[in-house]
């Protein structure tokens, strides 16, 4: 199992209860891929349930879990000669803002969900919401407001928390207006008319406002990590999870069930 991740570890902890011996693999010093950085944001804790229970089940099924492992393309090509079958749960990461941003004050939603930016000197930052609607933007922009920074939450959508789950919206937003965020839907962050400086500019007309020195948190859909050389049409090889497209951790579990079944 290459990602431990919900998707892999699901997928290990059904193919060991069915008797196979199985190693897992993460790049990272903990499981959980992104599910532990969503559960990082505030109010969101509990996600990491998920990730402790399969953790657990790794230990009683006795599933060897190597942290700190990441596999890249020369290691995959041995793994694929030696394991009778492997499953590729790699993930997701964040879109890396635009280049047009480049020498600006950037920063990626899940690095300011992990920690507050050291080296910020003006406290003030707008969240962008490219087009996702998810969790993530949200998340951010509650984390750097509760650590007292002064936050703006920019979509060029017409909605907000347009594909958050309606019973989540409503007690998001409300935590969001309560820390003194300020939310902007159909606006969107680009670079002023002289040339000079970035502004956000309502996406129907109107008057841009500049924003001078603020770090700017841009998140678009997250995007699939899989640069293994991977071919399609293997047997012996299941791609699962977000590395195949970005979706709810249901989603990945449901896939790691079915690929644990099916070796």
């Amino acid at each position: 199992l290459i990602g431990g991740g919900p998707a892999g570890l699901e997928a290990a902890r059904v193919a060991a209860e069915r008797g196979h011996r199985v190693s897992v693999f993460e790049k990272h010093t903990q499981l959980g891929g992104s599910v532990r950085v969503a559960a990082a944001s505030p109010h969101r804790s509990t996600l990491i349930d998920v990730v402790d229970y399969l953790g657990n089940e790794m230990r009683r099924l006795k599933v060897e879990v190597n942290l700190a492992a990441g596999i890249d393309a020369d290691d995959f090509a041995e793994m694929r000669s030696i394991a009778d079958h492997i499953v590729v749960a790699t993930g997701s990461r964040p879109a890396r803002p635009p280049d047009w941003l480049d020498g600006y004050s950037t920063a990626t939603v899940d690095e300011v969900i992990v920690d507050d930016p050291a080296d910020a000197t003006v406290r003030e930052a707008v969240v962008v919401d490219d087009g996702d609607g998810f969790w993530p933007a949200y998340n951010a922009a509650e984390s750097l407001a509760l650590r007292g920074w002064q936050v703006t939450l920019a979509t060029p959508l017409t909605a907000l928390c347009s594909r958050v789950p309606a019973e989540s919206a409503g007690p998001l937003l409300r935590r969001l207006g309560d820390a003194g965020v300020q939310l902007r839907v159909a606006h969107a962050v680009a670079p002023g008319s002289d040339g000079g400086g970035l502004v956000l500019q309502p996406v129907f007309g109107g008057e841009a406002t500049p924003l001078d020195d603020s770090l700017i948190v841009w998140h678009r859909p997250r995007q699939p990590v899989l640069d293994l050389g991977v071919r399609a049409g293997d047997e012996t090889i299941d791609v699962i999870g977000d590395c195949v497209t970005p979706r709810r951790i249901g989603h990945a579990i449901a896939e790691g069930y079915r690929a644990g079944c099916e070796i």
